[in-house]
């Protein structure tokens, strides 16, 4: 899967709901992230796409219990002239973002939203549990 090259230095917040949570591991600006278990309350993740349920796309880099803002679904985020507007993207296997079509067979579908500028996404989490056929 062709994942995007997101320069960190271009994640930017544009609009929408933004939530604060602690990082539970090294997280950088641009990754998709998921909510830890109820055990960790608080903390978020890097998504795994096989096994976890998108949250948002972290705004900043952060370590292991420092606090990280994530653009939540409805939000829109720049990311820099890397996107093409109309397509959507979601998490490819290695838990980046990627084109939709370039989902593999088995791949988990998690939908991160789409492009309504070559520089913004409209994030849109579509969670689906399913597996590319």
């Amino acid at each position: 899967m062709a994942n995007l090259t997101i320069t960190v230095a271009n994640v930017d917040w544009v609009s929408g709901g933004r939530k604060r949570l602690d990082a539970a591991e090294t997280i950088t600006a641009g990754d998709c992230l998921y909510a830890a278990t109820s055990t960790t309350a608080g903390v978020v993740n890097v998504t795994d796409a096989a096994k976890d349920v998108c949250v948002g796309i972290a705004l900043n880099d952060a370590t292991a219990g420092h606090p990280v803002t994530y653009a939540e679904s409805g939000a829109v985020v720049g990311f820099g002239a890397i996107l093409t507007v109309g397509i959507w993207y979601c998490i490819s296997a290695t838990g980046l973002i990627a084109p939709v079509a370039d989902l593999a067979t088995s791949d988990y579908i998690s939908y991160v939203g789409y492009g309504i500028t070559t520089s913004n996404m409209q994030v849109r989490i579509i969670n689906t549990g399913l597996q590319f056929a």
